[in-house]
């Protein structure tokens, strides 16, 4: 996504009082999975970090 497309929908969302302003769709699934398991969204960001660490 463009920068400015990006900025445009940030300052859309603020100027439109939204409470939550996601950007792109891997923004999207981070807030859709920790709305709906909460407790395992940490889990899963640990295990991640892990594995892209050990470079498997």
């Amino acid at each position: 996504m463009p920068p400015e497309q990006a900025a445009r929908i940030v300052v859309d969302g603020v100027e439109a009082g939204r409470p939550r302003i996601l950007v792109g769709n891997d923004a999207r699934v981070v807030d859709l999975l920790v709305r709906l398991a909460p407790r395992l969204y940490p889990v899963l960001v640990a295990r991640a970090e892990r594995r892209f660490a050990s470079g498997t």
